[in-house]
């Protein structure tokens, strides 16, 4: 005979209605949230002449502005210089971030006090732009080189003050201190009980560096003066600047009035492709990005 439970759980009418009318906002709140994506791709897919009638859904749909990109100035040396910078510029950061946030969190640290003191009025102060600029171009002489994109800023203050958080409240004690006996040095510490213990915080940083990376075009804009070396986001907001069209060659305008493709299809077709990675990349780490956030906010 099978047995009841003991008790049902039943929603009063007052839940019913709070869960009726958040699902309602929560609705319009994605709507809103996916509509400007879902117009940008409808516009750069719609046929010549139809970009401004587009609401929604694309009309008259045609890939010839994607075709075109492969033919604008820089477009594909942007997007190559885009994945230099991001690669070795996040492999830096969290080489540089995940060492210092070990060293700072532990207790024994000499001077640990005074280093994170310093660390925390950098999120407060600055040396300005005017003077970073003198320092970068004329002291360091990375004007227009690689490295001006991948040193200065290598270090988020707020990534490492999290992640020494987490190295802090939560890799146990007791397993360093079994690391120890074992006769593991700082090092082997570091790379064998505290980085396989951190997946969660590594992932939220190198997602967190990731996006800031790839979005970044100001330091590009500053610093480089060759436009082959300039990064996609750089290409991108001076394309749009320029309203694109104006920019482009006679021969390449030509072909534009040829194949009929609208300027507006065109530079929507340019912005899809530069969020594209970013909109790949977030939903895989999200898990583990929903874990990093959290850190410090429940103690068991």
């Amino acid at each position: 005979m099978k047995r009841k439970p003991l008790f049902i759980s039943r929603m009063s009418t007052g839940e019913r209605v709070f869960e009726f009318f958040n699902i309602i906002f929560l609705g319009l709140l994605c709507a809103l949230l996916l509509y400007p994506l879902i117009y940008m791709i409808s516009v750069s897919v719609s046929g010549y002449g139809k970009a401004d009638e587009v609401f929604l859904l694309p009309i008259d749909v045609q890939f010839n502005a994607y075709k075109m990109l492969t033919k604008i100035p820089n477009v594909l040396s942007g997007y190559q210089n885009t994945i230099l910078y991001v690669f070795f510029g996040v492999s830096t950061s969290m080489i540089l971030t995940t060492m210092m946030a070990y060293a700072l969190s532990k207790p024994y640290l000499i001077g640990r006090r005074f280093f994170s003191l310093f660390i925390v009025i950098t999120m407060y102060f600055s040396g300005g732009l005017i003077p970073s600029y003198i320092w970068i171009t004329n002291g360091l002489q990375w004007g227009n080189t690689f490295w001006v994109m991948i040193i200065p800023g290598a270090i988020n203050t707020y990534n490492l003050i999290v992640m020494r958080t987490y190295f802090t409240s939560s890799v146990p004690r007791e397993l360093e201190e079994a690391a120890e006996i074992d006769g593991a040095g700082t090092l082997r510490t570091f790379w064998s009980v505290y980085l396989p213990l951190s997946k969660p915080i590594l992932a939220t940083i190198t997602l967190f560096y990731f996006v800031a990376g790839w979005n970044s075009w100001m330091g590009a804009w500053l610093y480089l003066d060759d436009p082959t070396k300039y990064p996609i986001q750089l290409v991108l907001r001076n394309a749009m600047q320029q309203s694109l069209t104006s920019g482009l060659s006679g021969g390449l305008m030509a072909e534009l009035i040829q194949n009929k493709i609208d300027g507006t299809s065109l530079n929507y077709a340019l912005t899809v492709c530069v969020i594209l990675p970013l909109l790949i990349l977030v939903p895989f780490l999200q898990k583990f990005f929903v874990r990093g956030v959290t850190i410090g906010s429940v103690k068991g």
